[in-house]
Parts: C-alpha cells; sequence; structure tokens
C-alpha cells in the first residue's frame, strides 16, 4: 500500500515538474518569437514583439522585469477602434504610443507608470477611434527619438 502511494505522489511530480518545464520554455518562446523591426522617423529602428491574438494583447509586457532582447511591444487591431491601455502588474514605466492604420502617430503618453498592487489602475484610453496599432516603449523613448503626432513608423 505504501509503495502504490508512493508511486502515484512520484508521478504526479513528474507530471507536474513536466508541465512547469514545458510551461516556462513556452513562455521563453512567447519572448523570443514574433520580434518585428519598426523604423522611426529619426533613421533609428527598434526592435519589439508583436502581440496579435487575444491572450498577447491580454498579457502585454504584464509581469516581466525587464526587456531584454528586445525594446518594446506592438500590438496590432484587426479593426481601427478606440483602445484603452493599463499599466497594471508592471515592473517599469512606459511610453505608449497609438497609431492609425496608416502608421502615423495619433496620440503620445509619456512615462505611464506603473499601478502600485494596491491602488486601482487607471485606463489610458485613446481620444480617438481609429487606431489599428499601439506601440510601448521604455519611458523616454519617445522624446529621446523626438516622436511627434502624424509622424508615420515603418515596418
Amino acid at each position: 500500500m505504501k509503495k502504490t502511494v508512493i508511486i502515484y505522489i512520484l508521478i504526479i511530480f513528474v507530471i507536474f515538474s513536466a508541465f512547469i518545464i514545458y510551461s516556462q520554455a513556452a513562455s521563453d518562446n512567447f519572448w523570443k518569437s514574433n520580434l518585428i523591426q519598426i523604423d522611426l522617423p529619426n533613421k533609428k529602428s527598434v526592435r519589439v514583439k508583436l502581440a496579435e491574438t487575444i491572450e498577447e494583447h491580454q498579457r502585454g509586457l504584464s509581469n516581466i522585469k525587464d526587456m531584454q532582447g528586445f525594446d518594446g511591444m506592438l500590438f496590432r487591431f484587426k479593426e481601427a477602434q478606440q483602445v484603452s491601455f493599463w499599466m497594471n502588474e508592471m515592473f517599469f514605466p512606459l511610453d505608449i504610443i497609438y497609431l492609425n492604420g496608416n502608421k502615423e502617430i495619433a496620440e503620445i503618453h509619456e512615462d505611464m507608470t506603473p499601478c502600485l498592487s494596491t491602488e486601482v489602475c487607471q485606463p489610458i484610453p485613446s481620444l480617438k477611434n481609429n487606431i489599428n496599432y499601439v506601440l510601448e516603449l521604455d519611458a523616454g523613448e519617445a522624446r529621446l527619438n523626438n516622436l511627434k503626432i502624424n509622424q508615420k513608423l515603418v515596418w
């Protein structure tokens, strides 16, 4: 009887360990795959993770400590819409840049600070309803790269 219980516990442990290893590998692949290059108007390029699925939109950059190997995230929406982002479960501030379907900057929200776990996280809505893309970069990158409304980004 004892041997059977021990065997079952070992089997459960092995299955659980395999699940954890698989989950970590899938998460690592998420951050290493689907990178694209965006050319900014000042001729500088940034490498960003492309978020297209609902799951990727929901996850965003939440719960990562830093962006090693990439410079930000680009969210793509199939149809133009009004969007709203927030800084929940973030570890660092971001510049959030809303773009229209022509890849032109429609709005820039600079230095958006993460929400503390004890406070209500306020949304950052777009003022316009023609947003097809949202670019998230480290805070200060919009100013450093002299990004302005109506400038076009290329990818």
